[in-house]
């Protein structure tokens, strides 16, 4: 025999009102715990595939992490700054024992892929700074005089507390 018939039978020989209000209740509970049932089955569907979408969406591409040699490097003497503002790679080299305090704009970039070339100019003295993108926490910082004469070459790691 079916729950309804079963119902409609206990209405019958019953006082009638609390039955039907029972069988109504009852009816209301089940739909709510079959669209609880839906709703926590989505939910599951969604919660383990989130992770994996997640994973996607946010792992940033390889070119983006290391397409530039932005940030600050030194060494016992020397801290340069590399800064990427409005189009332009901005220098700020600082030699520590002195506090002597330099600022360039606008690099001319040459080189390949694998090592690259920034240089700025200022008086006739040339700075140049190279980079490797496959290894990003390392520059080297040569500076020329207007002879063409290197007057410093400095290989400076990556500070990562500034």
């Amino acid at each position: 025999m079916s729950l309804k018939r079963l119902q409609r039978k206990q209405v019958k020989y019953s006082s009638g009102f609390r039955i039907r209000a029972s069988y109504r209740y009852h009816s209301h509970i089940r739909r709510q715990i079959t669209m609880n049932l839906k709703a926590i089955a989505l939910a599951s569907i969604l919660g383990l595939s989130a992770p994996a979408v997640a994973n996607i969406a946010l792992t940033p591409p390889a070119i983006a992490q290391a397409s530039l040699p932005v940030g600050t490097f030194e060494d016992r003497t020397w801290a340069i700054t590399i800064d990427y503002y409005n189009n332009s790679l901005t220098y700020y080299g600082r030699n520590k024992r002195t506090g002597d305090y330099l600022e360039l704009r606008g690099a001319r970039v040459s080189g390949n892929s694998q090592r690259r070339l920034y240089t700025w100019s200022n008086g006739g003295h040339r700075y140049q700074v190279a980079w490797r993108p496959s290894d990003p926490d390392f520059i080297r910082v040569q500076v020329f005089d207007p002879r063409g004469r290197e007057m410093l070459n400095r290989l400076l790691n990556r500070n990562w507390d500034i």
